[in-house]
C-alpha cells in the first residue's frame, strides 16, 4: 500500500513537472501572460479616462502607440495592410483614426455587433477566457501583459451599442 502510494505521488510529480519549464512557466495549451511587475509594460488608461465617443476609444486604445494596446503595434500588427496581423483578420488600422474606423467597422472584418456588442467577434477577441477561467485576451498581442479590463470592454461595448459612429 505504502509503495502504491509512493508510486501515485511520483507520477503526479512528474506529471506536474511536464507541464511546465524549468522557469515554472506553464507549456501546452493557451497562451499565458507572466504578470509579475517586471512584465508589465501596457500602458492601457485607466477604467475610467474617457468616454464611449471613437475619438476617445481610438486615443485610449486603437490608436494608442507602444507600449499602449494599439492596433498599429511593432510592424507585425494591423497597421498597414501587408502586416501579417492585417492579413489575418482583414483589419487594418492605418494611420488614421478615420482609416482605423472604416476597417474596423467594415463588413470584411465583421468584429462590430450592435445588436449584441458583447457577442462581437471584437470584444470576444479581447476579453477571451482560457480553459482555467481567467481572462487573458487574445488581444493585442504586444505588449504581452495588455489585458482589456471589464470598464474597458464596456466602453467599447456602449459605443457598438451607441452604432459604432465616427464621433
Amino acid at each position: 500500500m505504502r509503495l502504491a502510494a509512493l508510486a501515485l505521488i511520483e507520477s503526479l510529480v512528474l506529471g506536474i513537472s511536464a507541464c511546465t519549464s524549468a522557469s515554472g512557466t506553464v507549456k501546452g495549451g493557451e497562451d499565458t501572460f507572466d504578470t509579475s511587475a517586471a512584465s508589465l509594460s501596457c500602458a492601457m488608461p485607466s477604467d475610467s479616462a474617457s468616454g464611449i465617443t471613437w475619438t476617445f476609444l481610438y486615443a485610449d486604445f486603437f490608436g494608442a502607440p507602444l507600449p499602449g494596446p494599439g492596433c498599429k503595434g511593432d510592424g507585425t500588427c494591423h497597421g498597414s495592410a501587408s502586416d501579417p496581423g492585417s492579413d489575418a483578420s482583414s483589419f487594418t488600422c492605418g494611420d488614421t483614426k478615420e482609416e482605423c474606423w472604416a476597417s474596423i467597422t467594415s463588413d470584411s472584418a465583421a468584429l462590430i455587433d450592435k445588436v449584441n456588442p458583447e457577442n462581437s467577434k471584437l470584444v470576444r477577441t479581447l476579453r477571451h477566457v482560457n480553459a482555467r477561467g481567467v481572462k487573458i485576451g487574445t488581444m493585442p498581442k504586444r505588449p504581452e501583459a495588455c489585458v482589456f479590463s471589464e470598464a474597458a470592454l464596456r466602453r467599447i461595448e456602449e459605443w457598438m451599442a451607441a452604432g459604432a459612429q465616427n464621433n
